[in-house]
């Protein structure tokens, strides 16, 4: 598998032979062949894109390392690994629905020695992100014909400012960008078989671990009707599949529980709320976009959205008379996606996001349920920009370049958001305390303190494991 790819001439996209083969060709692309005399260069182009990613994922974390603590939610995934056979863990419910990768993750960390357990999680987590970013690279080889567009996509779960405040280095929270990956996946069209299989296995394990995945079924559909290989394409079948796994595991193994919710805003206020937390945040990033709507309130997202809606037409009016409708059903799915991420846990689950009022100073609440909506917008305006069939250098890329400036600028007061492990406690201080406690001949049972003021959000450790672990 390699990630460079040959230089393609331009192409007239207009619809000439229909619209369903026009859009199985816009959305669902072969990707161009690879280069052979580049293959060396990519291999270690891809594996330096993994570490950089997953390192700058460990970096992100503000205050006490990602290495030497555990976030909320990650120390029930590391007890029931520790106190319950691998094989009846991997499926136990968290917070009503089948989270597969928290579960890996926790029987691998479970067999490491306890005090480095933090560090297996966390390690684990931003490995996954840095593969995140090299498949996305990959899979955006047929949309995007511009690789800094490609880069610049594929980076987003690991750069977002939201990122540092909920969902790096954590498992619990790794099914937002395992969903990200699924999203790709499912546009992607590999050529080769290995290709296909991680495919595959990316849209299960994604599938089997966020309740939401349903909302890629009908892409998934789509591609089965207009994609190349039609119903014989194993890649959105392995989604689908996934999706009805998670729902009967769900209800089997004692999960679909439901939260008590809150009334629902009216039209207006869903509409300002999805301005503020997603065109808002994606435009100026966390700090400036809550000092924008403290100082300026409904016209700074007014501007937001114009200023969003201004880049996406100039990136369409910017392209030859014969290239305007190239990258228009991606965008289309991005901006629809969008949207659909960020309304549908305010329906099912609207006391999780907490929806402030329209008067409300507070502007980022549940920073996760906006994370793939911001992407996805992102996305829109990465393919308007960086869709045209001519091949660009910098100068033909100008837009796109002043974007990511004015983006990078935006967001660097966000690189390191306080979070719920950003004062600690050290998970090896924990360990040791532990060992302590089940020194005494009558203790039975231990606990390690977590990143977090919640009491309940403890590692409770038998003894016994305690003293075979250390």
């Amino acid at each position: 598998m390699t990630v460079g790819v040959a230089r393609l001439p331009a192409m007239d996209t207009r619809p000439r032979d229909g619209w369903p083969s026009w859009i199985g060709r816009e959305l669902f692309p072969a990707p161009p062949a690879p280069e052979a005399r580049f293959r060396l260069a990519a291999v270690l182009l891809s594996v330096s894109l993994v570490i950089s990613a997953a390192a700058l994922s460990l970096v992100r974390q503000s205050g006490h390392s990602a290495l030497d603590s555990v976030w909320g939610e990650d120390g029930r995934i590391l007890s029931d690994a520790a106190t319950r056979p691998v094989l009846r863990t991997l499926f136990l419910p968290v917070a009503g629905y089948v989270n597969l990768f928290p579960r890996v993750l926790g029987a691998a960390a479970a067999v490491a020695p306890l005090r480095v357990q933090a560090a297996v999680l966390a390690s684990g987590c931003a490995l996954a992100m840095g593969v995140t970013v090299w498949l996305v690279y990959r899979a955006t080889a047929g949309h995007l014909r511009s690789r800094l567009a490609r880069l610049a996509v594929a980076v987003l779960p690991v750069v977002l400012p939201l990122a540092s405040n909920e969902t790096l280095n954590n498992t619990v929270n790794a099914q937002w960008y395992l969903a990200w990956a699924a999203f790709w996946m499912v546009l992607w069209c590999p050529l080769g078989r290995i290709d296909r299989l991680v495919a595959v296995l990316v849209c299960l394990v994604a599938a089997l671990s966020h309740p939401l995945l349903f909302l890629l079924v009908p892409l998934a559909v789509l591609r089965l009707v207009v994609g190349g290989r039609r119903w014989r394409d194993p890649v959105p079948w392995a989604l689908i599949l996934g999706v009805a796994a998670q729902v009967w595991l769900s209800y089997a193994t004692g999960g679909a529980a439901s939260n008590e919710t809150t009334a629902v805003p009216g039209p207006t206020s869903i509409a300002e709320l999805y301005g503020v937390r997603v065109v808002l945040s994606a435009v100026l990033g966390v700090r400036h976009a809550d000092g924008a709507w403290l100082a300026l309130h409904r016209r700074a997202v007014v501007l937001a959205v114009l200023a969003v809606a201004a880049v996406l037409v100039v990136g369409v009016l910017r392209r030859p008379p014969c290239g305007r409708l190239a990258g228009l059903p991606l965008v289309t799915v991005a901006l629809g996606g969008s949207a659909a991420w960020f309304l549908v846990p305010l329906f099912l689950r609207s006391s999780a996001v907490d929806w402030p009022s329209a008067d409300d100073p507070r502007l980022l609440g549940g920073g996760r349920y906006s994370y793939l909506p911001v992407m996805l917008l992102l996305t829109a305006v990465a393919v308007a920009l960086g869709s045209s069939r001519v091949p660009g250098d910098v100068v033909r890329n100008i837009g796109l370049v002043l974007v990511i400036a004015a983006l990078t600028w935006a967001w660097r007061p966000d690189f390191r958001l306080p979070n719920l492990r950003s004062d600690g406690p050290s998970w090896q201080r924990g360990v040791a305390a532990a060992e302590t406690q089940c020194r005494d001949p009558g203790a039975t049972t231990a606990v390690v303190p977590q990143s977090s003021p919640e009491p309940h959000w403890v590692v409770r450790l038998p003894c016994t494991v305690v003293r075979d672990r250390s």
